[in-house]
Parts: structure tokens; C-alpha cells; sequence
């Protein structure tokens, strides 16, 4: 980075010239910068499908709720529990990406519906199918018990226990992280909570490509919970961490 001086003929540089960037630091000082050569813009194929429902469901927000569908919204947002509360957060260690606290209604409203697109439960763009107002049931239950064992080269096998009735079309999402390996945060896999068992083989690693994990050996920290079908979330597992090693 360099500083340049301006003239009372230039005092005011910003935008892209050839491989350099202007612009106006603190205190009115200009500043240049080389540009970057690779600009990062993940494209896997969730992100884009994700990207692909926000103007969606913006314009649903704007054209199809009412006024009192909106305040209802706002109302749900505000009941929201901050990051730290025990029905909200992870721990020191959380892997989920928890609700950061009180928000507009609108992203309330968007936050809902990208959670289900992201499981499958809400996939096509039609109106019928949006939730003109909150959810209003109980939140989803977590499953009783979880165990994961450790496949080497393979990845992670989990099975679970549902004393607890949950919710009909209620969904198990599997989160995990990696410090060593290059696996970002991420929804790692899902199941119907019915189906009591899930294998989990492969993540997204660098530039968001999907890779089997018998190319990314390591510690890996896993955290579970439930979806119900009204985007809603229960409080989520403990945190656990597993070394995924190659076979003897």
C-alpha cells in the first residue's frame, strides 16, 4: 500500500486504474492498492442456490406479506435469543452458526426460509408455498442420544435415538469444522430424523469443491441438531471432536 499527495487540480482519486485501486482512507488521506488478482466469490452449487432465493424472497416480503404478516415477523425477531443463551448457543467451541441476536423481521423472515431451502424442505419458488407468518409451534426436540464412530479413509458414521417424538418430516443436520485439513464451517450432511442412521464421507473444502474425506485427514469437531419443517431449530448438541485417520 502507498500514500499519495493530492494538488488543488487532483485532490480526489477512487476506483480501479490498470492493476491499481484508489480510495480514501481516514482523515481524507488517498491511499492506492495493487488489485487483487483473484477476487473471492464462492460458487459452489448450495451458495448459488442459497444466492438464488434472497431476491426471491425479498420480493415476496415486499409484494405478497401484509402489513400485519410483517409486524407478526417483526414480533417473532424480537423473541430471538441472543448468541450465549443456552437454547441458542453452542459453547466455546460451537460449530452451528447460532441466531446473533435481535434482528428486523425481515431477516427473521429470510433466515427461516434459507434454513429449509438448505435441507431441501423448500425448493421450488412458488407463493403458496412461502410462510406468510412465524412459526408458532414448540421448538424441535434434539435427538436422545447421539453416537458417531470414526471410519479411517472413509469419514463418519452417525446413529441416533428418538425416544422423543419428534415433529413429522423433523430433519438431523450434521455440522462440522476443521482447523487442519482446509474444511471451513459448514452443513455437513442431513437425515429425517426417522431414518436414524446418516454416513458422512465427503465436505467442502478449498474454493467450496466437494472432496471425499479420505483426502483430508485429521481432527474434525462435529455438532448436531433439529430442523422442523417450519425452519425452526432445537437446542443443539454438544460439541465432539474426532480424529479421522487413514485405514491400518
Amino acid at each position: 500500500m502507498a500514500r499519495i499527495k493530492t494538488s488543488a487540480i487532483l485532490d480526489d482519486i477512487r476506483g480501479t486504474l490498470g492493476g491499481a485501486v484508489f480510495s480514501i482512507w481516514k482523515e481524507g488521506v488517498q491511499v492506492v492498492r495493487k488489485k487483487a488478482a483473484i477476487i473471492s466469490n464462492p460458487r459452489s452449487g448450495d451458495q448459488q442456490l442459497l444466492r438464488s432465493f434472497l431476491g426471491y424472497l425479498s420480493a415476496q416480503w415486499m409484494d405478497f406479506l401484509g402489513d400485519e404478516n410483517r409486524a407478526l415477523w417483526e414480533a417473532y425477531a424480537l423473541s430471538l435469543r441472543p448468541v450465549g443463551d443456552q437454547d441458542q448457543g453452542g459453547g466455546a467451541l460451537n460449530v452451528i452458526p447460532r441466531n446473533r441476536g435481535i434482528m428486523s423481521g425481515f431477516n427473521a423472515f429470510v433466515m427461516i426460509h434459507l434454513r429449509l431451502v438448505a435441507v431441501g424442505l423448500f425448493a421450488t419458488k412458488q407463493t403458496g408455498n412461502i410462510a406468510v407468518n412465524p412459526p408458532t409451534d414448540p421448538i424441535p426436540e434434539l435427538v436422545d442420544t447421539i453416537t458417531v464412530t470414526v471410519v479411517p479413509d472413509v469419514g463418519f458414521t452417525l446413529d441416533w435415538l428418538n425416544n422423543t417424538p419428534a415433529p413429522a418430516g423433523a430433519i438431523l443436520r450434521v455440522w462440522a469444522e476443521s482447523y487442519n485439513t482446509g474444511m471451513h464451517k459448514q452443513l455437513l450432511d442431513y437425515a429425517l430424523v426417522t431414518a436414524l442412521t446418516l454416513d458422512c464421507n465427503e465436505g467442502k473444502f478449498a474454493q467450496g469443491k466437494t472432496n471425499l474425506f479420505e483426502n483430508h485427514l485429521g481432527l474434525y469437531r462435529l455438532q448436531c441438531d433439529v430442523i422442523d419443517t417450519h425452519g425452526q431449530l432445537s437446542v443443539p448438541s454438544a460439541v465432539l471432536e474426532y480424529e479421522l485417520t487413514a485405514a491400518p
